[in-house]
């Protein structure tokens, strides 16, 4: 990990993706199901115990046609796009769910599945909170790298993305 790199911790709950600083209790980056974008990115020589696979998150932009894009090394890749598939998974699944009328109890009438809260937030509330701590990557809308900051400023080559 070079001097660029910040040490975070990667947590996935019901409300969507969060990086939590290691170096102190600060939340880096909230960011919900609906606005989460990701790819996994493999190291072509798996052999080279240097080279740590990656997750691509897109941060949501408000009214920019550019994506920017933060990387995250973790070995625990596998781990955290398991977490993220079963939440989304079980959010579809509630969303599918038709109109069921459940059974009248205590004479307060019919209960149905629309009025049921549950604890998985549908609304767009993604935060990005320390932007200058985190390395990112801005690309336009033909796919070249327009701005980099963090680690990413290391790579010499522009980079595309599809």
């Amino acid at each position: 990990m070079s001097h660029f790199d910040l040490k975070v911790w990667v947590a996935v709950n019901r409300d969507g993706l969060h990086l939590i600083s290691k170096e102190k209790p600060e939340l880096l980056l909230s960011i919900d199901y609906n606005d989460l974008c990701w790819a996994i990115g493999c190291p072509q020589d798996s052999s080279d115990p240097n080279c740590i696979p990656c997750l691509f998150i897109q941060i949501p932009e408000e009214n920019d046609k550019n994506n920017t894009i933060l990387q995250i090394f973790s070995r625990q890749y596998k781990l955290i796009e398991q977490i993220l598939n079963s939440f989304i998974d079980d959010a579809k699944k509630s969303l599918s769910v038709d109109h069921v009328s459940c059974d009248v109890v205590d004479g307060g009438g019919p209960l149905s599945a629309e009025s049921v809260s549950t604890p998985f937030s549908f609304g767009s509330n993604s935060k990005t909170l320390n932007r200058k701590k985190l390395s990112l990557a801005t690309f336009d809308n033909s796919g070249q790298c327009i701005n980099k900051t963090g680690s990413w400023v290391r790579s010499q080559h522009r980079r595309t993305i599809n």
